[in-house]
This record gives structure tokens, sequence and C-alpha cells, in this order.
């Protein structure tokens, strides 16, 4: 077992420097972030490494919102039979949602309340690479 005793020894002590560099890069990686905002530019290139602040979107639904637009849409076109894109844990399947919306089986009214269900969250990534050379 003595290789085993190496190995855990040396994998804690490389890990426990893993963690505190992340810690580290994590806190300039939000400073540069910063940075970049106000200096109202969106990259920048230094030492030999260019970082470039990207800005997308990521939508989700709200399903708190989207349960009772469906259940009022289903009770009423097919009374109290089980809606079968809305599981007993009243969570949305997804893929049978998505395949009613294919099929048309959902009113255009309700499509439209659906889209009121929508959340959009803005994430803000730092890319790093390193910087191509000018060559002369």
């Amino acid at each position: 077992m003595h290789k085993l005793d190496e190995l855990v020894a040396e994998y804690g002590k490389k890990d426990a420097d893993i963690k505190t560099l992340k810690k580290i890069t994590d806190a300039e990686k939000e400073q540069i972030k910063d940075l970049l905002v106000e200096s109202n530019v969106d990259s920048w290139t230094s030492g030999g490494y260019t970082v470039q602040r990207v800005v997308s979107n990521r939508e989700t639904l709200n399903e708190d919102k989207l349960l009772p637009i469906l259940k009022e849409d289903w009770s009423a076109t097919h009374g109290s039979m089980e809606c079968p894109y809305i599981r007993t844990v009243e969570c949305i399947d997804m893929n049978a949602l998505e395949t009613a919306i294919y099929e048309g089986t959902i009113s255009q009214d309700v499509l439209l309340k659906m889209n009121g269900c929508k959340e959009t969250t803005t994430v803000v990534a730092l890319k790093c690479k390193k910087a191509k050379t000018e060559e002369t």
C-alpha cells in the first residue's frame, strides 16, 4: 500500500492547491469583468493573453406560472381526464408538452399565455486564450 499512500498524499496536496488557485482566479475573473465594463471594452490583451467578456441570455420556463395555464386549458377541453403532459408531482413533462405544441394540440391562446412564463437569465462569462502574436 506504499504506492497508494504516495498517490493519496500527492493528490491531496495538488487538489488543495487547485482549490486555492480556483478561489484566486474566480476573484480575479470577477475583477476583470468589472474593469472591462468600467473601461467600456469587451476584450483586453496583456502578457500574451486575451480575455473577452461574453454576455448571453438563457431562457427558462417558470413552471409555477405555466402549470395553472396548462391545467385550465386541459380541464376546459378534456374535463377531468388526466393531462398527459403534467405529471402526478405536478411538474411539466417538457417532452410531452413539446410534442403537443408541434402537433397543434394546444390552442394559440394558450401558447400566447405560455409565452408569459418564459424567464431570461443573463450570464456574463470571461474567456481567456493565448493572444495571437503578430509576425513582422
